[in-house]
């Protein structure tokens, strides 16, 4: 459907159009500084080429202000030309505040893959195609055994596809309002940030003032219909009518297993600019820290006689790319964030994972 608001990503100069207006700048609000617009042409057609939105502007949905200046006065002034009327508002930096500002809606701003200053930037085109436009892919899982103990009829590898759909109305307008749940201390402008939010919120363990998109359910054996108020892990192929269906409702949505976890996260991280995708592992291992450990670390070996660890015939998480600002200077690449909620992390105690290079 066609939206009224415009979607920009940070770095890129854009154009507006107003009618027997003069547009000079425009504002967003709590994130910047005035910013200078310039006319496409010198007969004042109301058509403006607007200077970049900078990369310390939060991803998200920002109120916009445009700045107007007297059209009839500037016309009457010296020099001729309108683009040295404008050159002369923006001289002076009091200008700034002698136009008229008025808020004209929303924009939603996200991430620009594409520029090299971008912390999401990725320089291969075809990877770019594949890790942000592409719409579609596969999931993988199955059952691999590692000895002739575990060898059994279901066995081998499969995989299913799966429609990421980050580019549909109702991805994106869950997601950026997922996005106004994040904790004041997370810096939305960094990927760093967003990614670890996303992954607490798409799941309905959260404890942020929202009721997270997906319930996780993993039934014991025998039991019977299991899903039968809601719907199974294995029923959905796609994330829209997963975020459709948590958009409409505000609910959380029943239910989701790993794979499924992996393939709205995907989506979520892909409408906002981050290139990202699943990736499966078989006969997965879950750690727990020791309790008894003074220092409380994985000690990498499963006990099975505890509740808490195991082996799982496989996962599936999600690879986002980006630079990590809080580790080595120029470290870039890919860091495994997972949505599926497993454990509280140490970090912040919430159900958070990543991003982990």
């Amino acid at each position: 459907k066609e939206r009224e608001e415009q979607i920009l990503r940070r770095g890129l100069s854009f154009t507006i159009e107003f009618p027997d207006e003069v547009i000079v700048g425009y504002q967003i609000k709590d994130q910047t500084e005035p910013i200078k617009c310039d006319p496409v042409d010198e007969q004042l057609r109301q058509k403006y080429k607007c200077d970049p939105i900078p990369y310390n502007v939060k991803v998200g949905r920002h109120q916009i202000s445009l700045i107007r200046a007297d059209a009839e006065k500037m016309k009457k002034e010296k020099p001729e030309t309108i683009s040295e009327h404008f050159a002369a508002f923006w001289k002076d930096v009091t200008n700034f505040f002698k136009g008229e500002k008025k808020e004209e809606g929303t924009i939603i701003v996200l991430f620009n893959p594409w520029l090299k200053e971008s912390p999401v930037y990725m320089k291969d085109d075809n990877e770019r195609r594949e890790y942000v436009m592409e719409q579609s892919g596969r999931q993988y899982y199955g059952n691999i055994p590692h000895n002739a103990r575990h060898e059994g009829t279901n066995q081998g590898v499969g995989s299913m596809s799966w429609a990421y759909h980050q580019f549909d109305s109702d991805v994106l307008d869950a997601v950026v309002l997922l996005l106004d749940t994040a904790q004041s201390d997370y810096d939305l402008s960094n990927p760093i940030w967003v990614s670890r939010h996303l992954t607490n919120v798409l799941s309905a363990t959260t404890d942020r003032n929202v009721n997270g998109v997906l319930h996780v359910k993993w039934p014991g054996a025998g039991a019977t219909d299991p899903y039968k108020d809601g719907s199974s892990p294995t029923s959905w192929t796609g994330s829209r009518m997963i975020f459709s269906q948590w958009l409409k409702d505000k609910q959380s949505v029943k239910y989701g297993q790993c794979w499924v976890f992996a393939g709205i996260l995907t989506s979520a991280l892909r409408t906002l600019g981050i290139p990202s995708r699943s990736l499966t592992t078989f006969r997965s291992a879950h750690d727990t820290r020791s309790e008894s450990d003074a220092v409380n670390e994985y000690d990498h070996i499963i006990h099975y006689q505890t509740s808490t660890e195991s082996i799982w015939n496989f996962h599936v998480w999600v690879d986002a790319w980006m630079s990590r600002s809080d580790l080595e200077a120029g470290l870039v690449g890919w860091n495994a964030v997972d949505a599926t909620p497993q454990e509280s992390s140490s970090l912040d105690g919430e159900m958070t994972m990543g991003p982990a290079d």
